[in-house]
């Protein structure tokens, strides 16, 4: 039982939403090449129907997260300048927790049981995203760590 409490900060079911919907956006319907990323901020935020600052706190939490491909975005200093949007965009973990998003968004529909095993899923990918922010620029996720 005590995996299923690991990840209990759990995503906002808004925030999940849009993380599908950015992931959708950008796997089906956008075109690929490199964009500034204002740019690319303001086509996620009018085609998603999401606003603008949003994505600007998801887009960063994501590479953080290693759900976005780090090579992918081009920094200048410490800011997102250009992000290449392209087939390797997305890790392979980030692919596979966004499809697991999709499934949890719908477990009220699932028995107990079912229930559980999602919730057990859903830990098992906050200690894999997790490392993934331990390695980031942030210190607060490695003192989040050692306490």
């Amino acid at each position: 039982m005590r995996d299923v409490v690991i990840l209990d900060y759990r995503l906002h079911k808004n925030i999940k939403k849009a993380i599908i919907n950015i992931y959708d956006f950008l796997h089906n319907d956008c075109t690929s090449g490199k964009y500034d990323y204002s740019v690319f901020q303001n086509l996620i935020s009018s085609s998603i129907s999401s606003d603008n600052s949003e994505i600007r706190m998801i887009i960063p939490f994501l590479i953080k997260l290693g759900v976005i491909n780090h090579e992918n975005i081009i920094k200048g200093g410490s800011r997102i300048r250009e992000i290449i949007v392209n087939d390797s965009l997305f890790t392979l973990e980030g692919i596979c927790f966004i499809s697991f998003l999709k499934i949890e968004l719908k477990s009220d529909d699932l028995s107990e049981e079912q229930q559980l095993i999602v919730r057990r899923i859903y830990a098992k990918f906050g200690v894999i995203l997790f490392n993934y922010l331990l390695v980031s620029d942030d210190e607060i996720y490695r003192d989040l760590y050692s306490f």
